[in-house]
């Protein structure tokens, strides 16, 4: 053994100084002063303690007899003895540091979740988003945050060609939240348009969360109102590119200028419409001002006049829109004495035309002719539309 203990020592000597494996006893550690091995002896340490091999360790070829001082040697048993106290507390400082970041995190993200519902995902800065998208021209965004709730039909001037056609748009001047509770809101936007001044209530409704904590806010009405488009006779409003028949619609608020279609019997027909709040329940009614031309006097007059000419022809002269003097099958005589030279009123739904004059005569009896007699009337009716031309029918006598 001893032989084996002088041959590891050789050239080893520069070794720093410290306790390592006891060559002599595997079950100890011994201690080296950088020379040779003391006489000073420990247990190993526990396995987590890593030494360094014995096998490559000096010690002397004198089973090291130096003496230590107390406090020297002391001090790397204590070392030794302690590393796996060491250990345990660096592990339950790392522990105690994670714990710590993780509620750092926590607080962070709850103090971030109640800015973001407080702020961007409120029920007022919903209603904020809307309004401004109505104020911007933006009718699809306006569509996708607040759903008007009405047929298909009623929606085809909620577009962004129609809102951006208006001569003016609201300006947003205030939102600000009446009433929340755990599932609604109500928020309140005050706006102008055109020197006048409104305002509006929305009812809200609490969506599911996103992300589990973030808030969503529905609207539950819109800021749409009806209008009635009522050009006359066969005629169609335009704004824009935009055709608009006859029918109810539902608009965003704004300031809009409609143009009638050109029409032939028709003339004149701008009409301006400033759109601020109403109900469902009250609409306006758009009717540009439009006067009749010669050329619908004329067609209307033709049709009377051919109804007189019919008046006086059997079996013709047997319908509602005649005289009862002419509806008789006891006639020796029945003709047209005079037409009517004009027409007393005319709309695009109306007419009344001036007198008529025909001659009617009874068939002799008993060897008596009665004398002919004249009988004035005048023909009234309504004018409907087909393909744009004027279909005329006579009301009854």
């Amino acid at each position: 053994m001893r032989t084996v203990v002088n041959e590891v020592a050789e050239g080893t000597g520069s070794l720093p100084a410290d306790w390592y494996p006891d060559p002599l006893d595997p079950a100890s550690i011994r201690y080296w002063d950088g020379a040779q091995w003391t006489v000073h002896t420990a247990p190993l340490p526990s396995p987590d303690v890593n030494p360094t091999p014995a096998a490559t360790l000096p010690f002397a070829a004198d089973g090291g007899t130096a003496v230590l001082g107390d406090a020297e040697a002391a001090a790397p048993m204590a070392s030794a003895a302690t590393s796996p106290a060491r250990k345990r507390r660096k592990g339950l400082v790392a522990a105690l540091v994670g714990v710590a970041c993780l509620v750092l995190l926590i607080g962070v993200g709850v103090v971030a979740t109640l800015m973001l519902n407080g702020g961007p995902r409120s029920a007022t800065a919903t209603v904020q988003s809307y309004v401004d998208a109505i104020a911007a021209g933006d009718a699809a965004k306006a569509n996708s945050l607040g759903d008007p709730g009405i047929p298909e039909k009623y929606r085809s001037l909620l577009t962004d060609e129609v809102l951006r056609s208006a001569d003016s748009r609201i300006q947003v001047r205030d939102v600000k939240l009446v009433g929340e509770t755990s599932t609604r809101a109500t928020v309140q936007a005050s706006f102008s348009l055109s020197g006048k001044s409104f305002t509006h209530r929305f009812m809200l409704r609490k969506g599911p969360n996103e992300f589990l904590v973030l808030n969503t806010w529905r609207l539950q009405d819109a800021l749409v109102f009806p209008v009635e488009f009522s050009p006359l006779g066969p005629g169609r409003l335009a704004l824009g590119s935009m055709s608009i028949p006859s029918a109810t619609h539902w608009m965003y608020p704004g300031a809009y200028t409609f143009h009638a279609a050109p029409s032939p019997y028709f003339e004149g027909g701008d009409a301006t419409l400033v759109l601020t709040a109403g109900s469902p329940d009250s609409h306006e009614i758009v009717q540009p001002a439009q006067s009749p031309t010669g050329a619908l006097t004329d067609k209307v007059l033709t049709a009377v006049k051919d109804r007189v000419t019919a008046c006086v022809s059997v079996p013709t002269n047997m319908d509602d829109p005649c005289p009862a003097a002419a509806r008789n099958t006891d006639l020796s005589a029945l003709s047209v004495a005079a037409q009517p030279s004009g027409l007393v009123s005319l709309t695009a739904d109306r007419f009344e035309s001036e007198a008529a004059t025909i001659v009617t005569q009874s068939n002799t009896r008993s060897g008596y002719t009665p004398p002919p007699k004249r009988t004035s009337f005048a023909l009234s009716g309504s004018i409907s539309w087909q393909s744009g031309e004027p279909e005329i029918s006579f009301d009854a006598q």
